[in-house]
């Protein structure tokens, strides 16, 4: 497929619903609204360059090359190709190990958290006396252990789809 065909108006018309819903799906949402956008493209069309990129999201390239490196760091996509004139083919070449490994960074990001949770569930344990009479004790006693509760299930749920490299 020529450049022309890849980018007419009915492809592009089509391809914008489908990176809107895909950039905003809970499955693969992050707090960055660009980086959602950017990865539902490699989704639409698996190899992009920097240009191509441009074109699609009318970003700038210093935000495309940090959306870029945060998804090469994921392992959700990689450089395949440089053209003669030095601009690279970034590919995501499997669907499924991309999605596989976003759901293990939310994995490890999720047991990262849950170690500081546990300290501050055992001081307000340790010191509930002493810390009873202050601002915001009641509501942080009853969060903290719900939001443990909330990662120990997710991080189990999301355990039967991690996959080894």
């Amino acid at each position: 497929m020529d450049e022309e065909e890849l980018f007419s108006d009915n492809i592009l018309k089509i391809e914008r619903e489908m990176v809107e819903f895909l950039s905003t799906s809970p499955l693969l949402y992050t707090k960055d609204p660009f980086l959602n956008q950017i990865r539902a493209y490699f989704y639409t069309r698996k190899d992009l360059t920097q240009r191509e990129l441009q074109k699609l999201t009318q970003l700038s390239t210093g935000k495309i090359s940090q959306v870029l490196k945060t998804l090469r760091k994921w392992g959700l996509i990689e450089k395949t190709s440089v053209s003669s004139t030095g601009e690279y083919t970034y590919s995501m070449n499997s669907i499924e190990r991309a999605t596989k490994n976003y759901f293990n960074k939310i994995i490890d990001e999720m047991t990262q958290n849950k170690k500081p949770l546990e300290e501050v569930k055992e001081v307000l344990e340790n010191e509930g006396k002493r810390l009873k009479n202050l601002r915001g004790y009641d509501k942080l006693s009853y969060l903290v252990p719900l939001f443990l509760q909330a990662i120990k299930i997710n991080i189990e749920i999301m355990e039967e789809f991690k996959i080894a490299d």
